[in-house]
């Protein structure tokens, strides 16, 4: 499909296609200005009525308020305590209740460590089984604590060298049965439940 051809194209290759309707929304903002501008006097009340009709269609679109969600940042990023936990410049796997809280988590951090993804939230990954070399899939979970296979996740934590494993306390049981599973260390502080790689790394295959 034509989409194929912008994947080989500079800066094209890594935007992502949701964000272009942005670009749309700019062009009619600037359409609804002309109409607007053009009209004059009293004339012009039913150009101002038409865009006020608009409006409504689109705000009956957004979210139910609260259209905010309240930021917070667990004491173990702002407060230090990570440094004891975490290698600077090692690679972790955040999985946050809310997406975009791993973003500033680590910019908490001063970005001490890097993050084998991000922007993600909840979604959890897992790793293409029988493709060592190929892109990782995510399926999301939202009320339940779904978790992935234990030999795709595992075989996801070795791809992209993971050292921990960090989500806000207390972790759900069912990801918590899974990396204790995997030989984990477990830590629960500053608000966050910490896995760490066992010694030696994660294992090759389901122990």
């Amino acid at each position: 499909m034509p989409g194929a051809l912008l994947a080989h194209l500079p800066v094209l290759s890594s935007v992502l296609p949701e964000r272009f309707p942005l670009f749309a929304w700019l062009g009619v903002a600037v359409v609804i200005s002309l109409f607007l501008a053009d009209g004059s006097g009293r004339g012009s009340w039913w150009r101002w009525a038409i865009v006020l009709v608009g409006a409504i269609t689109v705000a009956v679109a957004l979210p139910s308020p609260p259209y905010r969600t309240p930021l917070s940042t667990p004491s173990f990023f702002t407060d230090g305590t990570y440094r004891a936990y975490l290698r600077q410049g090692e690679n972790d796997l955040l999985l946050p209740a809310n997406v975009g809280d791993e973003m500033r988590w680590q910019e908490a951090t001063d970005f001490w460590f890097r993050q084998s993804r991000g922007y993600i939230g909840p979604a959890h990954p897992q790793g293409q089984v029988g493709n060592p070399g190929g892109s990782i899939a995510y399926v999301d979970h939202t009320a339940d604590a779904v978790t992935p296979t234990p030999s795709n996740f595992l075989l996801y934590l070795n791809q992209q060298e993971v050292s921990s494993v960090i989500m806000p306390a207390p972790a759900p049981a069912a990801w918590d049965d899974l990396l204790l599973s995997l030989g984990a260390q477990r830590d629960v502080i500053g608000g966050v439940a910490l896995y760490s790689a066992p010694p030696g790394g994660w294992p090759s295959s389901i122990p």
